[in-house]
């Protein structure tokens, strides 16, 4: 797994968590076509986008001490709740260290 860093830390959390979210959606706003912006489950196409998660990768035994995560970001839509998820590393949201 990569090693990330957050180019907001150090700023207010609130402020850095408005921006990763900003970033995350002008991203989406980019790489989505019309068609692509509604939701497969119920035709929605208002959604919201949460801050960066972490989801562990699959392991028999949970091991967290080994600092493995994969960070993403969820877009939730507005009327039936449907997730989609998005690598923030890829979206460019939070970037790789050098």
């Amino acid at each position: 797994m990569p090693q990330v860093e957050d180019e907001w830390d150090g700023m207010d959390p609130l402020v850095a968590r408005e921006l990763r979210r900003d970033t995350a959606a002008e991203w989406i706003r980019k790489k989505s076509t019309p068609a692509g912006r509604q939701c497969p489950v119920c035709q929605n196409s208002v959604w919201t986008v949460t801050d960066v998660q972490e989801v562990p990768p699959f392991a028999r035994v949970v091991a967290a001490a080994d600092g493995l995560v994969i960070p993403v970001f969820l877009l939730v839509c507005d009327n039936c709740g449907f997730c989609r998820m998005f690598n923030a590393i890829k979206s460019g949201v939070i970037r790789e260290k050098p």
